[in-house]
């Protein structure tokens, strides 16, 4: 596509550069007035930097040459440095690092302020030796071609580490090899890869052999998008540092659960085998990484667990790099602007949250989840929080698709990457390894001819990803390929199938093109349903449209507008002037705009299987993470093309002045950012609200203690109980506990009822509780409302104690003796009843219930049961009970007003080994007329 006039330098003026800075301090002034952290003029000052190069990047008459000319960032943003020298150094020192400055042992957090400066610098090393060096080294050994080079060679080394270590900790684990020696491991691993590294160096210069690299000048628009790309990451740093800066757990997302995954992978569990829940996957591979990660850095592990968010920004690395593939070197402009669209915009809530601010009578913290609500949780969820393995996921697609579009030749380190990618992605997060056959399938009909070779051996090392997969998954066979024999069948298929199009495209020549009225038709109704969506939400808002969204994932069409806001009406301006502008050219735009339509006619095709027919998986909420990549490429390119047409002959003749076309543009981009994102700064307001009023958001240092000596001494076959919702949650992430069939599944669950004693002695008894925790607040809980879940702790040893925490130690249970000074009978049904783990998420069964006291139970002449106590004395003979009810059966008792002076039971199953007999007392009967 030839020049644009507007393209030309003009006469040289500040003036582009002053309508820049006043439009930024505009975004900075709205973006301040919409939130109200304290911590708002920070993310403020990210957005109108942002803002201003944005500006500078789409002005079309500033002379960026001239413009960056006094501003050397060559040198800083080069990645050509000789490796030959400067790797291996880093490296080796990185090791001498992590070997020299000892770690921090013993505790999971730390004060950051308190944190030694050297165990920073170890932290640094220890990043670089598990997150980067180890897949460096093997990409340069591979790649001898050095086809990937720059923040190609930086992102690829990322993911081969990741895989590599992971590799590594899971095969100790399988061997039963203790994971202390996972550190010794690894540092034998990088020591390994670092003399190859230096030796292949070594050999090569002295072979003085030539690189067949092919660099490219570095341009001052790549200069820009690196300035651009250090603003989000400035804004992702700001926005961690916000959050995480003081010890916060309510923050929402998975991080904490798979923090919980990490320590009892360390204590030797493994989650992958049964009996676990977890497979092979997201539950546990995510967390094999962090194994590393926390042994090469010693730092504390919340802390370090903290700092390891940073993987998150490898997606804004791999989407940049990504959309520099599927635009080409004809649109240099888009990829920067496309990753601002794509990671820091977000929907209309902002505009609900500031119409609901009117009502005085709410809190902000109110208005802000009643707009989350309203907008199904567009200002909820739009962050990128913690460490999950959904956004790593989502990065290692996007590197996929790049391969999958790259129109270099497919040669063995390409082959290598692919298998790499397609094993880590699935292990990690399966759903986005499936979801992306979409895109492969949608990218295959327009494919030229002459990329076939190549994507057919595209496809065969997708393959032999899934090969990989497989073979991991033979240690526990009958446990992985039954729970992931569906998705495997459906990725076995999806790949075998995309060879059937190479094949027609090789034998049949065919193009793929729309008629152009049935085009406009097809916008014409885009424009009718986008209009048609904001009276149907609008005529919606005050009802509870949540619900499906929770179960099976399900996204109204007329929510999709709201929840992308800007990004939304850019791509529709966007598509609308690919398909009628005379004029309009963009790389690989029908495979972008046909992806668009597959994934939200897909998403309706599950969500209505879903709803009608049979659960598939919560699979429609997770599309807009699909979706945003053809959203924020033909946004952008619009954004562009846009600034370019404001001097054609249509324009009106003020938009001809060289003012008013750089007062126009800039402005424009300005209300652009704005409205992308506000709801993305309200998220920050939103969770800040939340955590400072959640009971989970902060643990004390006495807490904090009770949860190391946890950690340090609870068996990894253990369990161990929180004595409140709360308490239960805290100890349940940070213990390193086995929680295989651990009731903290049941969050909103009551574990010591107060009335029913019995239900926690059923709880320990079922799940070999090992600990009770109890905090300050707990046991004033139960000494002010209860007589028997009080006495009951009396009788069980403190194993810690400090003015915060109280741990219990619960001893392994045997039947009484005649010494027994407590005692509680409970019925062999009731026992058998608690072997199903259902019976915790549900109301307490009527049948597991004793009120008051025991009772004879009578057949009726109705049949309507008839209660009798059962008097007599207790017996006990040759370590059994011996009574007057011989054969009696135990049911419930609803007995008011009766004293009891003596009685006695006799129970129809044998108290055995592990078993344990008692006594339900009640408040009205005194302790004094029952011998115990």
């Amino acid at each position: 596509m030839g020049k644009h006039p507007l393209d030309e330098p003009a006469k040289y003026t500040l003036l582009p550069y002053l309508f820049a800075f006043l439009c930024s301090l505009i975004v900075a002034v709205a973006i301040s007035s919409i939130s109200r952290i304290p911590s708002r003029f920070v993310f403020s000052a990210v957005f109108a930097a942002i803002t201003f190069l944005i500006c500078c990047s789409v002005l079309p008459s500033v002379n960026i040459k001239y413009r960056l000319k006094g501003l050397d960032l060559g040198s800083k943003f080069n990645f050509n440095v000789p490796s030959e020298l400067f790797v291996p150094t880093i490296y080796a020192a990185s090791l001498v690092l992590v070997a020299v400055i000892p770690s921090i042992e013993g505790m999971q957090f730390m004060n950051w302020w308190q944190i030694p400066i050297a165990n920073y610098v170890r932290l640094f090393a220890g990043l670089l030796l598990s997150s980067i060096l180890p897949g460096y080294g093997l990409l340069r050994l591979i790649d001898k071609k050095k086809r990937f080079i720059g923040l190609d060679s930086i992102i690829f080394s990322f993911f081969i580490s990741i895989f590599l270590m992971s590799l590594i900790t899971y095969t100790l684990t399988v061997l039963d090899v203790a994971l202390v020696y996972n550190y010794w491991a690894t540092l034998i691993f990088n020591i390994a890869v670092l003399l190859l590294f230096s030796l292949y160096s070594i050999l090569k210069s002295r072979k003085q052999e030539v690189s067949q690299e092919t660099r490219q000048p570095f341009s001052s628009y790549r200069k820009l998008d690196y300035l651009i790309i250090g603003c989000i990451f400035a804004f992702y740093v700001a926005g961690w540092f916000f959050l995480y800066s003081s010890y916060t757990l309510g923050v929402p997302g998975d991080m904490w659960d798979h923090y919980r995954n990490f320590l009892q992978i360390m204590g030797g569990v493994k989650l992958f085998s049964p009996p676990h829940l977890a497979y092979l996957g997201a539950e546990s591979w995510f967390a094999l990484h962090y194994v590393s990660v926390a042994q090469l850095s010693g730092f504390p592990t919340v802390n370090g667990w903290m700092v390891y968010t940073f993987i998150n920004f490898f997606y804004v690395l791999a989407f940049y790099q990504m959309v520099r593939g599927v635009v080409g070197k004809k649109h240099p402009k888009i990829p920067s602007i496309a990753t601002v669209i794509s990671t820091l915009f977000a929907g209309f809530g902002w505009i609900e949250a500031i119409f609901l601010s009117f009502d005085s009578g709410a809190t902000w913290a109110q208005i802000l989840s009643s707009a989350g609500r309203l907008t199904y949780n567009d200002i909820i969820y739009v962050f990128l929080y913690g460490p999950i393995p959904q956004y790593l996921s989502l990065a290692i697609i996007c590197s996929l698709l790049y391969l999958m579009i790259r129109e270099e030749a497919f040669d063995f380190s390409s082959a290598f990457l692919t298998v790499i990618l397609v094993s880590n992605s699935y292990l990690e997060h399966m759903p986005e390894i499936v979801l992306f056959f979409l895109f492969y399938y949608c990218y295959l009909l327009f494919t030229s001819k002459k990329d076939v070779t190549r994507l057919q051996r595209f496809t065969f090392s997708i393959l032999v990803g899934i090969v990989v997969i497989l073979i991991l998954g033979l240690p526990f066979p009958t446990h992985f390929f039954y729970d992931q024999k569906l998705p495997l069948f459906i990725l076995l298929l999806s790949t075998t199938l995309t060879l059937i199009p190479m094949y027609l495209r090789d034998k049949i020549h065919f193009s793929f093109v729309f008629p152009r009225k049935l085009s406009l038709l097809i916008i014409m109704l885009a424009w009718m349903f986008y209009g048609l969506s904001f009276m149907a939400w609008d005529s919606t808002r005050y009802l509870n449209i949540t619900g499906n969204l929770v179960s099976v994932g399900l996204t109204p069409w007329y929510i999709w507008p709201i929840h992308q806001g800007i990004s939304g009406l850019l791509v529709l301006l966007g598509v609308t002037y690919l398909v009628t502008g005379q004029r309009a050219e963009l790389e690989n735009s029908k495979f972008l705009i046909l992806s668009l339509i597959s994934f939200l006619v897909a998403g309706k095709i599950l969500s209505y299987i879903n709803i009608n027919i049979m659960f598939t998986g919560y699979w429609e909420k997770r599309f807009p993470s699909f979706t945003i990549i053809p959203i924020s490429i033909i946004g952008a390119f619009f954004l562009i093309e846009a600034f370019r047409g404001l001097s054609s002959k249509m324009s009106p003749q003020l938009f001809k002045t060289y003012p008013a076309k750089s007062a126009i543009a800039t402005l424009l981009v300005a209300l652009v950012v704005i409205s992308g994102a506000s709801s993305m700064v309200l998220a920050l307001d939103y969770n800040s609200a939340t955590a400072n009023g959640n009971p989970y958001a902060h643990i004390s240092n006495g807490e904090m203690e009770a949860l190391d000596y946890l950690r340090e001494n609870a068996p990894a076959d253990s369990t161990v109980l929180g004595l409140s919702t709360s308490s239960n949650h805290i100890v349940s992430v940070f213990s390193g506990m086995n929680h295989l069939n651990s009731p903290y599944w049941f969050s909103d669950y009551q574990f010591i009822d107060v009335e029913n004693p019995e239900l926690a002695l059923k709880v320990l008894y079922s799940l070999n509780i090992t600990y009770l925790y109890a905090t300050s607040e707990d046991l004033e809980n139960i000494n002010s409302n209860g007589f028997v879940a009080n006495h009951l702790l009396k009788y069980l040893p403190k194993a810690f104690g400090n003015s915060e925490v109280t741990i219990y130690q619960v001893p392994k249970l045997h039947p009484p003796s005649s010494v027994s000074n407590f005692t509680i009978v409970v019925p062999d049904y009731v026992f058998n009843a608690i072997l199903d783990s259902s019976v915790l998420a549900q109301n307490l069964p009527s049948q597991m219930l004793f009120d008051e006291t025991f009772a004879q139970y009578e057949e009726g002449s109705d049949g309507t049961p008839i209660w009798s106590p059962i008097n007599g004395t207790w017996n006990i003979e040759n370590g059994t009970y011996k009574g007057t009810g011989q054969g009696w059966v135990i049911r419930p008792s609803v007995i008011s007003n009766l004293t009891l002076s003596d009685f006695s039971v006799q129970t129809r199953f044998k108290i055995g080994s592990g078993y344990y007999a008692g006594v339900v007392l009640d408040m009205s009967i005194r302790p004094t007329s029952i011998a115990l």
